[in-house]
């Protein structure tokens, strides 16, 4: 199912590159370029949002795998929590486009290459994501 192969790039890309690449050891060639400039992977709070992200995704993941056993009242919370998920990490996303940091870039890069052989842009992940989120809504709403 496709919605299954998007949701599952989204940890990936978040450990591959961002966590990876901030403990593995590898020197950041930004800070080559600018010696002054933290790089992006340097950041905490990037270090932290990424953790919480995954973490979180990880989670919900498993959750998801029982959901059809949910109560409607579970099930609205899964919905709420996927769409809170999802939104934090458009902004994460985001804050790696506008950032001019290499390994961000590459990142991005990488997302979308991965994302490419699927057939799909990032925009495109999101919007599979935000009908399928639209869809599990409209089929709560006709349960009694």
């Amino acid at each position: 199912m496709r919605r299954v192969r998007c949701q599952l790039l989204v940890p990936e890309q978040i450990r591959g590159s961002a966590l990876v690449s901030v403990g593995g050891g590898q020197q950041n060639p930004t800070k080559r370029l600018r010696p002054n400039a933290m790089a992006f992977f340097d950041s905490e709070i990037v270090q932290e949002e990424a953790k919480r992200l995954f973490g979180d995704y990880q989670q919900l993941m498993q959750l998801g795998g029982e959901y059809g056993k949910f109560d409607r009242e579970g099930k609205k919370l899964f919905i709420e929590r996927m769409e809170e998920l999802m939104d934090r990490y458009r902004v994460f996303m985001k804050r790696f486009e506008l950032s001019e940091d290499f390994q961000a870039k590459l990142t991005v890069e990488q997302l979308r290459t991965q994302l490419g052989q699927f057939g799909m842009t990032p925009e495109q992940m999101f919007e599979q994501m935000q009908r399928t989120l639209e869809r599990m809504k409209s089929e709560l709403d006709q349960e009694v």
